[in-house]
């Protein structure tokens, strides 16, 4: 159970922070820095739906395997995913 929760509670969290993203909710740049375009959002909500879609195969496939190389497949992949939705916040802030 425990790795269900870690396979479905990263792209939760990525989908926790795309949302305020998308609707335009963060103030400009005080306390979060410059503000990122709603790509940056969309970014996220797609990384989130991808590592959630890998992470539910994972644990179908593998998940009657030991939890600690699961574990680890599931931590890399969804990082992947969260770096990957980082390109569009890199490219806009390297264009300021």
């Amino acid at each position: 159970m425990r790795l269900w929760a870690v396979g479905l509670g990263i792209p939760a969290l990525f989908w926790l922070l795309a949302v305020p993203l998308v609707w335009g909710w963060t103030p400009p740049a005080r306390w979060f820095g410059p503000r990122l375009p709603r790509a940056a959002g969309g970014g996220l909500l797609v990384a989130g739906a991808l590592a959630g879609l890998a992470n539910v195969v994972l644990l179908i496939c593998l998940g009657d395997g030991p939890a600690a190389p699961l574990l680890a497949w599931i931590l890399l992949q969804s990082t992947g995913w969260g770096i990957l939705a980082l390109i569009p916040v890199w490219s806009h802030l390297r264009r300021l």
